[in-house]
């Protein structure tokens, strides 16, 4: 059977990897924030590394570092998080807002106010906000909050209950978890 070029095989978003400085310390975060459960631990802080010499040419970890730990994570109806405690990491402070590549990721949610107390709770440092939706994203209710985990990682909050507004040309809407 000859393989079908114009299907897309790109299904959705599965996992974003995020490396945090203390792989306990982010599960408890995002446990307790967001009440993600833990999948699997691929490496443990009490186990062997696996060593970037190994992992070098599958993901282009630096030879002389190391994956301590590595934990995957479900948050409720969406994609996984990877969480990697590295050994030597390749800067200590996270990136800034205006560096190139990823910069934040959003989680949707039922109720702002809620949520902001929940991740505030769980140590986290709540932003200016929230900010209603501007743009595409102004609608009734639409708002949208950031804050910063424990070890500085900048995340988004999000609710969207009223309509987006699309360009003539999308051929598609904005995928929700469950709302």
């Amino acid at each position: 059977m000859a393989l079908d070029r114009t299907a897309n095989p790109f299904l959705g978003l599965e996992h974003v990897g995020v490396v945090v400085p203390d792989i306990r310390q982010a599960e408890t975060f995002f446990e307790e924030a967001f009440g993600a459960t833990v999948l699997f631990r691929a490496a443990t802080p009490e186990g062997p590394s696996i060593p970037g010499e190994k992992m070098h040419p599958i993901n282009g970890l630096a030879e002389g570092s190391a994956m301590r730990a590595v934990t995957m994570l479900r948050l409720g109806n969406s994609a996984q998080v990877e969480l990697f405690e590295i050994s030597h990491p390749g800067r200590e402070d996270q990136p800034r807002f205006e560096d190139m590549g990823p910069q934040h990721f959003s989680v949707y949610c039922s109720d702002m106010e809620a949520a902001a107390e929940r991740l505030e709770a769980a140590g986290a440092t709540l932003l200016d906000g929230p900010v209603a939706g501007m743009g595409p994203e102004e609608g009734k209710g639409n708002a949208s909050r950031f804050c910063r985990t424990p070890w500085g990682l900048l995340l988004e909050f999000a609710h969207m209950p009223s309509a987006m507004q699309y360009d003539p040309e999308a051929t598609q809407t904005r995928w929700y978890p469950s709302r």
